[in-house]
């Protein structure tokens, strides 16, 4: 028995005993212009647009969106997990918002969780710092379409 399994460990390529220089990334790494650096998990592969002033990355799985003049630069990475991360104790609470006659209103915002909105065009409107249940007048915006951010994920609205 030993013979065979010699023999067999002899005519294995030795391919399958070296390491791969290639290299597996999981990660796009995104580097702020504030020194900050955002991971985006890569389970597919990325498609990197600029639309307006903003930078989009799209996989088959989400969109994530930033301002154009936030993004140093970026990468390909390993991101390093031990585990779970961002445990909150059960489900993770979703921000709710609705558009009310020209009033943006939050519920479940998280402690200070950073608003902030942009033209359609990329240009900063505003930017606040809010936490639990509050309300954004938007009333002195001409009508049309404006993104806002809370907390990294933007979300789109028209005002008319």
């Amino acid at each position: 028995m030993r013979q065979i399994f010699l023999f067999l460990l002899a005519i294995l390529p030795s391919c399958l005993f070296a390491q791969s220089d290639e290299q597996h990334f999981n990660s796009l790494v995104i580097t702020l212009t504030d020194g900050t650096t955002e991971y985006v998990p890569l389970n597919t592969e990325p498609r990197i647009t600029y639309q307006d002033s903003l930078f989009v990355v799209t996989t088959s799985h989400f969109t994530k969106t930033f301002p154009r003049k936030r993004v140093k630069g970026y990468t390909f990475g390993t991101f390093e997990s031990n585990g779970i991360a961002n445990v909150s104790g059960g489900r993770t609470r979703q921000v709710e918002w609705k558009l009310v006659d020209r009033e943006l209103r939050f519920s479940r915002l998280p402690e200070a969780s950073v608003i902030t909105i942009y033209t359609a065009g990329g240009q900063h409107i505003m930017t606040a710092r809010r936490s639990g249940r509050c309300s954004i007048n938007l009333s002195r915006l001409s009508s049309g379409v404006y993104l806002f951010d809370v907390n990294g994920t933007f979300y789109k609205i028209v005002l008319s």
